[in-house]
């Protein structure tokens, strides 16, 4: 997470959080690990100043996946925070609430810098994305030393 000058703002202004090591509230029964997940990533989706939430949503429901897009969409008062809910590629046909749904693989064969390779599984025509099929390169610009930086995403159609 540095940028191509070697900056750590990135770092600096994000939050980590364990969802795993939540602690127990006098009175509440247990949580499973995947509640405290969900709990997790609806209080930073609520927080004020946040842009952006990349949390695990291993088993998460379609009841969980809609509090958290809903959680995400905000209100009028406030702007709708990107929430990007990763599950395992064996989770990618359980109903979701998302407006879109990618597989993102590595590309193999990428010396100068990681870079991945995400496909457009599903999205609502309303978010005005490409059809199913479309695939994007998607390249770690934040790692690359010297020379021409890597160029903007590559759209391709399968």
């Amino acid at each position: 997470m540095i940028d191509e000058h070697g900056s750590r703002a990135l770092v600096a202004a994000s939050v980590f959080i364990d969802a795993s090591v939540r602690e127990r509230v006098a009175g509440e029964p247990p949580r499973s690990e995947q509640a405290n997940r969900l709990w997790a990533a609806e209080q930073a989706l609520a927080c004020d100043g946040v842009v952006a939430v990349i949390f695990d949503a291993d088993g998460f429901d379609m009841v969980a996946s809609r509090r958290t897009q809903l959680t995400a969409a905000r209100t009028r008062d406030r702007p709708a925070v990107l929430a990007l809910a990763v599950r395992p590629w064996s989770q990618r046909m359980m109903p979701t609430a998302a407006a879109s749904r990618w597989a993102v693989r590595p590309m193999s064969g990428e010396t100068s810098a990681p870079a991945w390779c995400a496909e457009l599984l599903r999205g609502r025509s309303a978010v005005g994305l490409a059809q199913a099929g479309t695939r994007i390169t998607l390249r770690a610009s934040w790692s690359w030393r010297g020379g021409e930086p890597p160029s903007a995403p590559v759209i391709t159609s399968a």
